[in-house]
């Protein structure tokens, strides 16, 4: 599918296996009423820095830059009916586990760098 080299993968590339990841997710998790959602795609500046004051990234947005800010990062959230209520966000580590290895190694096997331990929502591409 997509080809990596010394540039790193294109816009082009790295949508089509975005694509291709969500449609595999979404086949292993609709027998458990789940689903894979995108929440964050390209982020300025100006919205890294917000992401970094509050907690949720190692990246400042200036001096040291987020792959989001290049358009070669996402973040998915797994979502779901929690004891039968609305949707929410789930931790797929603790829900579904197995499921989340294989969802993530999918993602390797596209492409995309493998996940950060801190941040399972986080998908790459170098």
């Amino acid at each position: 599918m997509a080809v990596t080299g010394e540039c790193g993968m294109n816009r082009q590339d790295f949508t089509l296996i975005l694509a291709n990841q969500i449609a595999y997710a979404d086949g292993l998790l609709a027998s458990s009423n789940m689903a894979l959602r995108l929440t964050w795609c390209e982020r300025s500046a100006y919205d890294q820095l917000q992401v970094f004051n509050a907690g949720r990234s190692k990246c400042d947005g200036k001096h040291k830059i987020s792959a989001h800010q290049n358009g070669k990062a996402v973040d998915l959230i797994l979502i779901g009916h929690r004891n039968g209520q609305s949707l929410d966000q789930l931790d797929p580590r603790s829900v579904c586990p197995d499921l989340w290895a294989k969802i993530r190694q999918h993602w390797i096997d596209l492409g995309g760098e493998p996940m950060i331990s801190w941040d399972p929502n986080h998908f790459e591409v170098a």
